[in-house]
């Protein structure tokens, strides 16, 4: 079993005393809480393999929420996360974020989502077509100190972190990654959102401690909500240990029913001298106590394969 160590070196001592010292600057201040569960089950199949069912991924996640007088100030927040049946289990977020006066600026400590593309306030980890992010940036959080807010319509988020993503447990050397993401949002409704991102740094390989990789990747996203549906895009490129880097991502949600969805998706990435493409075409019903979604995926490498996938989603959310 592969287990994300927390010991106790520099980091997991000083997200032991985070909550106590960010509490502090909230004199007189309330607290709520709220605790989530979800399951991702999954059963694949394809032409290249034999057909395999998992647990993908099991998540306990706890939020606390602490407010004064001005709103919301203080959010103290934990992910833990099961991997691929139970094998691999991490703590894959855990944050303390101090909120200034209308959310202009945000102080975040921790291990958190980077600000980068559309990864600001979007994921594909329980979905079944991935973006960009584990092909050109190589993970989704990482632990350090982050500086966001919202200036009008303008909303910004800047980044300094250690480069271990949430597999590794830092042991606080010194930054290694920085990464930042300014956007802004239009329409009267704001139903379209616009980003431009930079990564730069030193990221260390999944599963491997002593394996480090330089990436150098820009990024222009791009998300259109009128309101039956939702278009997301996202164009990257750079360097990944000094070779050549492309890639996009596109991904449309329509609301076919009140409980029904159609997802339409494609990337492309294109590293050195090779170019993969993915194509996607999935439903997603929701029913009282669970979330179904089934799709194909066609994959064009060196071969082309043929993948037809089932998931079963659960999502569990309790205030107290």
């Amino acid at each position: 079993m592969k287990t994300a160590a927390f010991g106790t070196d520099a980091f997991s001592r000083c997200l032991a005393i985070l909550p106590v010292l960010l509490m502090l600057m909230v004199p007189g201040a309330q607290a709520s809480w709220n605790f989530s569960a979800d399951l991702d089950a999954r059963l694949t199949d394809s032409d290249r393999e034999e057909a395999r069912g998992e647990i993908n991924i099991l998540g306990l996640s706890l939020r606390n929420t602490i407010a004064d007088e001005g709103g919301d100030r203080l959010i103290l927040f934990a992910l833990f996360e099961e991997h691929d049946d139970f094998s691999e289990r991490m703590l894959h977020e855990v944050y303390g974020r101090y909120k200034g006066p209308m959310g202009k600026w945000n102080l975040t400590l921790g291990r958190f989502g980077l600000p980068f593309g559309l990864l600001t306030d979007f994921t594909t980890s329980r979905l079944l077509f991935e973006s960009l992010t584990p092909h050109m940036i190589g993970m989704d959080v990482d632990s350090g100190l982050m500086v966001s807010g919202v200036l009008g319509d303008f909303e910004y988020g800047l980044a300094a972190t250690q480069g271990y993503g949430g597999h590794m447990t830092p042991e606080f050397e010194g930054p290694e990654v920085y990464s930042g993401r300014v956007g802004m949002t239009l329409g009267d409704s704001g139903d379209v959102r616009l980003g431009l991102s930079a990564l730069d740094g030193k990221i260390q390989s999944e599963h491997h401690r002593n394996h480090w990789i330089d990436r150098r990747i820009v990024s222009a996203d791009m998300t259109i909500q009128p309101g039956w549906w939702t278009a997301r895009v996202e164009i990257q490129g750079g360097e990944i240990d000094g070779r050549s880097a492309r890639g996009a991502f596109a991904m449309t949600d329509l609301a076919v029913l009140p409980d029904l969805d159609l997802t339409i998706a494609g990337r492309l990435v294109r590293y050195h001298q090779s170019t993969e493409g993915y194509g996607y075409f999935g439903l997603g019903y929701r029913l009282p106590w669970f979330t179904i979604r089934g799709g194909y995926t066609y994959a064009h490498s060196e071969t082309d394969e043929h993948i037809v996938s089932l998931q079963i989603y659960r999502m569990l959310s309790v205030p107290f």
